[in-house]
């Protein structure tokens, strides 16, 4: 559970709205909104390293899931096996990355 609220989508500007739809308004994603400059910066950022970089989607993705479990980060580590399934990453990747 969130300790500060999500914020509104309703409420937000129309570019942060604009935003949030395109991220589908995850709650990582509405907490950031709270501060407009700072989420539209690092959306821009997240998108160049995701669709932009040229490391390999499975190895991008196995290296944030493995840093999310180095740093006891359970929401990095869900959301990025799920999206490592996404681009190809197996059950038995993930699953090796716990005691790597």
């Amino acid at each position: 559970m969130a300790r500060i609220d999500y914020s509104d989508p309703a409420k937000a500007s129309p570019r942060t709205r604009e935003i949030l739809d395109k991220n589908r308004n995850a709650n990582i994603f509405r907490m950031m909104a709270h501060s407009p400059s700072y989420f539209e910066q690092y959306c821009r950022l997240g998108g160049a390293i995701r669709h932009k970089g040229e490391l390999d989607p499975i190895v991008r993705e196995l290296a944030i899931t493995r840093t999310g479990i180095l740093c006891e980060a359970p929401y990095e580590i869900v959301a990025h096996k799920r999206i490592g399934k996404n681009v190809g990453v197996t059950d038995e990747q993930n699953a090796a990355l716990e005691n790597w």
